[in-house]
């Protein structure tokens, strides 16, 4: 299986969304695993308005790399999620692999502010 690069992975959800065709529709589970981008996909689902549309979130998150040294700003886009209506109800936490102390944390996560008569 080929590794995939940043360059191919895309972080924009609105524009992705539209091109699906899924405009008007939900996502009963949306699962994030992407080495570190996710909080990029997160950004990006929190402001185009996109959270209300997720009934749950299963997201590997990963801060070990450059992009993700702002803890002030990932800490911001988690107290976001919250707002949105995301509570956690499963985390893992382990190590990224043997060789590091890298961690990396695998959470559940469940909108409690999902809209049921506007997306049965």
């Amino acid at each position: 299986m080929e590794s995939l690069g940043h360059e191919d992975v895309s972080t924009n959800t609105a524009s992705d969304n539209g091109s699906l065709g899924h405009e008007d529709r939900h996502l009963d589970i949306l699962k994030i695993d992407i080495e570190s981008y996710e909080w990029e996909v997160l950004r990006n689902i929190l402001s185009d308005n996109l959270a209300s549309r997720i009934r749950q979130l299963n997201i590997e998150y990963h801060v070990f790399n450059a992009a993700t040294r702002n803890y002030v700003d990932l800490l911001q886009i988690y107290r976001s999620l919250k707002e949105a209506g995301f509570l956690r109800y499963a985390c893992n936490l382990y190590r990224f692999d043997n060789t590091t102390k890298l961690l990396q944390t695998e959470c559940g996560l469940i909108n409690i502010k999902f809209d049921f008569n506007k997306y049965p």
